[in-house]
């Protein structure tokens, strides 16, 4: 029957005393909850967060890089495959779609920027929130369509 040991200092006590006659010990932490809670900020909805800064423009550079850059790819694909191969396959008109929905995603994103996409959603204008969940929205759909399409790309 095992014996289970609730701290390290207990198993390697127990391993040390009895080192291979056939004890079967196993190590299994008990879990203790901590002496004091963390201290928690205000929770007040209506409180401004002021510790939390507004992630909305590092958001909108990071979509607006990588789709330049998606772009810059897709074109450099299409110049060897088209330009100078003389023929696309179906891979190619599935990453062209794909980067015609990545525009769009973009743009989703670019928009929910606009209506306080990266600020906490207590800081959001109440009156934009619906409009911010609408794009969220629209993003989490189209980004599993993009995600599809380019794993179809491939096959």
């Amino acid at each position: 029957m095992p014996r289970y040991a609730s701290t390290w200092a207990e198993y390697k006590h127990i391993r040390s005393r009895y080192p291979r006659i056939g004890i079967h010990i196993h190590y299994r932490p008990i879990f203790r909850p901590p002496l004091c809670l963390p201290s928690v900020p205000d929770m007040d909805p209506g409180a401004q967060n002021k510790g939390i800064p507004d992630r909305g423009p590092t958001v909108f550079a990071v979509t607006t890089a990588t789709l330049a850059l998606a772009t810059l790819f897709v074109a450099a694909r299409l110049v060897s495959r088209v330009g100078i191969m003389r023929r696309a396959g179906f891979d190619d008109y599935s990453l062209v779609f794909a980067w015609l929905i990545a525009v769009l995603l973009s743009l989703a994103v670019c928009l929910g920027v606009k209506r306080g996409l990266g600020r906490h959603d207590s800081d959001v204008d109440p009156a934009r929130l619906a409009g911010l969940r609408m794009c969220e929205y629209v993003f989490s759909i189209l980004y599993v369509c993009i995600a599809r399409l380019v794993v179809l790309g491939h096959v």
